[in-house]
């Protein structure tokens, strides 16, 4: 009977062994996850603060290109209104003098056609911008962080020990 009892207190002292085993276990694990939550929200957070960067500078070069697309159509306008003034010249005009305006005409539409190509090309880049930043954004490397966090707190603890060692 006796022996029976110290073979269940025996065995309740083993149960309780691996249940604190098993709870010190969960407590390491929960502090992981702590620290990787903690880490995720601060991924997060930083992922945010460069969509809200991003969308800033579109919306800023957005307002520079919608500028840029009013002076052209302002140009264009204004080479209408001079194709309109040649129109009514011609009658008046001697062929040299038309010759000349012809000129005007054609280097207003190059400007024109050099405004638009600069527009077009801002806007590329801007679309470059917010594919390289998205890219970077989808190639952040969690777990190769986390191991490096560990080397990093390894050796650390290395040069404390070093330096607790010396006599100074």
């Amino acid at each position: 009977m006796e022996q029976n009892n110290s073979q269940e207190l025996h065995e309740e002292q083993n149960t309780i062994e691996r249940m604190n085993q098993t709870m010190e276990e969960l407590r390491k694990y929960e502090k992981k996850n702590y620290r990787l939550n903690r880490f995720r929200a601060l991924c997060s957070a930083l992922a945010l603060l460069l969509c809200l960067g991003i969308a800033a500078y579109l919306y800023i070069n957005g307002n520079t290109l919608m500028k840029k697309a009013d002076e052209i159509t302002t140009t264009v306008s204004d080479t209408g209104a001079h194709v309109k003034q040649v129109a009514e010249d011609l009658e008046k005009v001697e062929f040299e003098e038309l010759g000349k305006s012809l000129q005007e005409i054609a280097d207003i539409s190059k400007d024109t056609v050099q405004q638009a190509n600069n527009a077009a090309g801002g806007l590329n880049k801007i679309v470059e911008t917010a594919d390289a930043a998205l890219e970077n954004l989808s190639n952040l490397k969690i777990d190769a962080l986390n191991e490096g966090i560990t080397e990093l707190n390894t050796v650390l603890g290395n040069i404390k020990t070093f330096f607790e060692k010396l006599p100074f």
